[in-house]
């Protein structure tokens, strides 16, 4: 059963925070599932990743040539998820994929995520916005109740 539907769109100068989404439960259930996706994974413009490159070396004061801003593309936008529940942090997925799917249960959780019952009250998820570097990254976060 759909228990919540989040989309948002992350945009370049919301890179480093963290977007907090609350949403209620007004039930128990044997497990959650998340099922999270954003796009465009990768900066697909050259140009631009070429100069983010470069920018990027030139704040810590250095100067790379185009071969050595090449050998760091392809760039990629991150956008990592978390999950509270109503006792506190249930845990998180800072990882790289931009389409998986997460569970959390008293018996089966996924890495990251406790172990836990799911109770009815105020969950949340988090985004984590480590590197938006297209000009805005949609990101889509389902939570079921099995």
């Amino acid at each position: 059963m759909l228990l919540y539907k989040l989309e948002t769109v992350l945009t370049p100068g919301m890179t480093s925070g963290h977007y907090r989404f609350p949403f209620t439960i007004d039930k128990a259930f044997r497990q959650l599932r998340f099922h999270y996706v954003y796009a465009p994974k990768r900066l697909e413009d050259r140009q631009q990743s070429l100069e983010l490159v470069k920018a990027c070396y030139a704040r810590y004061g250095f100067q790379i040539n185009e071969a050595q801003a090449e050998a760091e593309l392809p760039l990629s936008n991150l956008i990592t998820l978390s999950v509270d529940s109503p006792e506190g942090l249930a845990g998180t997925a800072h990882r790289h994929a931009d389409d998986a799917e997460y569970t959390i249960g008293p018996t089966f959780s996924s890495p990251g995520f406790h172990r836990m019952e799911i109770v009815a009250g105020e969950w949340a998820v988090t985004l984590s916005a480590h590197a938006v570097l297209s000009e805005k990254v949609v990101a889509e976060v389902s939570v079921y109740g099995d």
